[in-house]
């Protein structure tokens, strides 16, 4: 459900019609999926107070670890609490990386999945416009997919149990 379906829009939306998109969204669906830009703009603090997770999408060059490094501690200052963030490491190469382990101690989160890089599959499957999910159900990248979605599901689940 895109609240947006251009970037002309963006001036449109106010802080009302957010919160009126999140009430909506909530009545009618079991799990929404707010997939936030990089960066902080006017609305992002209204977004992550509604928000009951936060998963943050990084590849593990160290620039991005870096900024996401620096998104961590703007959780942080937002007073979002750690068992709500986890992060999930994109383009991961076969080798010579740090590990979901050391990864998780960097950014100081769970790490809750590892993507492989493939950029061969990924282009396959944009330039066919199928999800990779889809497409190839039993490429490495579709199934830590998978996990990533179970375990959100599983999280959800949990919290409603208490």
């Amino acid at each position: 459900m895109p609240l947006l379906t251009e970037v002309l829009q963006a001036p449109l939306v106010t802080g009302e019609l957010l919160a009126r998109g999140f009430e909506l969204a909530r009545d009618t669906f079991d799990l929404i999926v707010v997939d936030l830009p990089s960066g902080v703009g006017p609305y992002t603090r209204r977004i992550l107070e509604r928000s009951d997770d936060i998963c943050l999408v990084s590849d593990c060059t160290s620039a991005a670890l870096l900024r996401a490094q620096a998104c961590m501690d703007y959780l942080r200052s937002e007073q979002i609490p750690l068992a709500a963030q986890v992060f999930c490491a994109n383009r991961v190469p076969d080798q010579g990386w740090i590990g979901a382990e050391r990864l998780a101690k960097l950014v100081g989160v769970p790490v809750m999945a590892v993507l492989p890089n493939d950029p061969e599959a990924t282009l396959d499957a944009a330039e066919k416009r199928v999800p990779l999910i889809r497409g190839n159900p039993r490429h490495p990248i579709s199934r830590a997919i998978d996990r990533l979605a179970r375990e959100v599901v599983q999280r959800v689940l949990r919290r409603a149990e208490t």
